[in-house]
């Protein structure tokens, strides 16, 4: 118990109280601003998902494409940075987008 109290003492010690604020403004600036491209991001995911579903509805192979599109580069992305169970969620939801395109291209559906 001691030890940790003289660590958090050195610690208080050694930053300034200026440094410990800029720190903190800087830090608070980086999270708003990938706060904001995560809005940005998560807002054209729900256009594409959106255009995927009119698409279907309508039989507009190019609208449930630009879903498709979005599926695939979220699973690249997961891919990438090795999230296995990530993986599984836009992978199950390309598979149906892919064989609609393919089968109204076939004249199966129309």
């Amino acid at each position: 118990l001691n030890a940790s109290s003289d660590f958090s003492e050195a610690v208080t010690d050694a930053l300034d109280d200026d440094e410990a604020k800029q720190n903190f403004a800087d830090a608070e600036g980086a999270v708003g601003a990938s706060l904001g491209f995560l809005i940005f991001l998560t807002i054209a995911q729900l256009v594409c998902h959106s255009c995927g579903i009119y698409g279907a509805i309508s039989y507009n192979i190019w609208l449930v494409g630009v879903s498709l599109v979005a599926y695939s580069l979220a699973f690249i992305y997961y891919l990438i940075h090795g999230s296995i169970l990530a993986l599984l969620l836009p992978g199950f939801f390309a598979y149906p987008h892919f064989f609609f395109i393919k089968e109204v291209k076939g004249g199966i559906m129309s």
